[in-house]
């Protein structure tokens, strides 16, 4: 089976890995050039629209609303050149607007979309141990099954794709808000003379059952914010993303402005090659602690 992947940034390429380790056939393409250098298995294309040409899925991985639009829906953008018979498969972080005009736009190009967000991180798409989020009809998700099944390890299904980018959006929302918080008790635990790593080992012994609040709690301890898994200014998005989600549908979200304003913070002082978890050090410069 032809999968086209469009996007090789970290979650891009390693799902395309996967996809190869698991039989597929592969056509790729990425705005960079040199990408895919090492990717096995892979035709490299010119252009999206080359990669899409004859593939049964066209699965994108994008890093912003921008390079979507630019890629997806620009005159002689993919959507343009996405066979009548394809699926494309949506897995970025999007805005709930964009979620949205993407499916219409499809509709009206009588083209199908299934939006498709993941969660988890780059290694866990090359295992293909990801959280497939699923937004589209039922007979639409079923046909899509082969890919979702390679990539995850359970599939979410919703409607359509806005709610499958709205639950995408409210998971990094909580995890933005928990790195936050991680980071607020290990400052006051470390001003009071308990170390991070003493406070990490406490709340995991008694608190935390998530892998990826414990692994977040041991990166921000251990003050391990490279290489980045997710960067800073994705994190920012993500966070921000939220914010534009609460103003549509008139929700206040009073914690998110307050991670939104640390992100900014964190890449004015120049932090943006951390991981997004590197937002804990603005709390610990506010109170007063020396940087590591």
């Amino acid at each position: 089976m032809l999968v086209a992947v469009v996007g090789l940034g970290h979650m891009g390429r390693a799902m395309a890995t996967c996809l190869s380790e698991r039989g597929f056939e592969l056509r790729v393409w990425n705005r960079s050039p040199g990408a895919a250098s090492g990717l096995e298995h892979a035709t490299v294309c010119s252009s999206a629209a080359e990669a899409a040409q004859g593939a049964k899925f066209v699965l994108t991985s994008l890093s912003t609303d921008e390079a979507v639009r630019e890629v997806v829906l620009a005159e002689g953008g993919l959507l343009s050149a996405l066979p009548e018979d394809s699926v494309h498969i949506g897995t970025s972080t999007i805005s709930h607007g964009l979620a949205r005009e993407l499916s219409s736009r499809h509709s009206r190009a009588e083209r199908a979309y299934l939006g498709a967000p993941v969660v988890g991180r780059p290694d866990s798409a090359r295992t293909g141990k990801l959280f497939m989020l699923a937004g589209g009809d039922e007979p639409l998700r079923r046909q899509c099954r082969p890919v979702l099944e390679a990539l995850g390890q359970k599939t979410f299904d919703f409607p359509d794709a806005a709610r499958a980018n709205l639950a995408k959006i409210l998971i990094n929302f909580m995890l933005a808000g928990n790195i936050e918080l991680l980071g607020e008790v290990f400052a006051l635990g470390e001003k009071g003379g308990i170390s991070p790593q003493r406070a990490f080992e406490l709340l995991s012994q008694t608190l935390f059952g998530s892998p990826a609040v414990e692994g977040y709690g041991r990166r921000i301890a251990e003050h391990q914010f490279e290489p980045a898994g997710m960067r800073m200014a994705l994190g920012l998005k993500d966070v921000e993303l939220a914010l534009s989600a609460g103003h549509d549908m008139q929700v206040p979200l009073p914690t998110a402005n307050v991670v939104r304003d640390h992100y900014l913070t964190a890449l004015a002082s120049g932090l943006e090659r951390y991981d997004w978890s590197g937002l804990t050090d603005v709390v610990r410069h506010e109170a007063g602690l020396r940087p590591e």
